[in-house]
């Protein structure tokens, strides 16, 4: 969030979602704290409609996703989507797009029907490597969110050769001229 406030600078706007209550409310401090007054924390999962899911409430933070909804365990968390969130707050376009929710990628993506035409360059984060290590098949979305993004006007690219597998599984996508 600092990196992305600093270079927006004064007359930019960000949105810092988080859905995890504990992170979020991290967030909010940090926020606070480093007077990032052009920063919005949001307190919400992004996800494909509106409504509650649950988020894992595990100590180990990268852990924390909402694939725990099928087994009812965990912390309630307000959801939407990203059209709603820019409903919200008045937003027309989106000039970049950073997602890294822990599998939940998809559903997002599949929640931003309408913003989608008007983001010039995204990064998702995709969490195959964690299909790979066996944490859950729910991880592995890098083919549907190149296929989305490909499908949506992007061009897309990645960072295969890098060693570190979850750096090669972080999708950037930017528009066609």
């Amino acid at each position: 969030v600092l990196a992305f406030s600093r270079e927006i600078g004064v007359n930019g706007r960000l949105l810092a979602i988080e859905a995890h209550p504990v992170s979020y409310r991290i967030l909010e401090q940090f926020c606070r704290l480093n007077g990032l007054s052009t920063t919005t924390p949001v307190h919400v999962a992004v996800m494909d409609r509106p409504g509650t899911v649950m988020i894992d409430d595990q100590d180990i933070w990268e852990a924390n996703t909402v694939s725990s909804a099928r087994t009812g365990i965990g912390t309630p968390v307000g959801a939407t989507t990203i059209d709603q969130i820019c409903k919200e707050h008045g937003i027309a376009k989106i000039d970049f797009l950073k997602m890294n929710i822990e599998g939940a990628e998809v559903f997002a993506l599949q929640g931003m029907k309408e913003m989608i035409g008007k983001v010039g360059s995204i990064c998702v984060c995709c969490h195959d490597f964690r299909a790979d290590r066996g944490h859950g098949e729910q991880y592995r979305t890098r083919d549907f969110v190149w296929g989305f993004l490909t499908d949506n006007g992007f061009k897309v690219s990645d960072r295969a050769g890098d060693s570190r597998d979850f750096v090669h599984d972080h999708l950037h996508g930017h528009r066609c001229s």
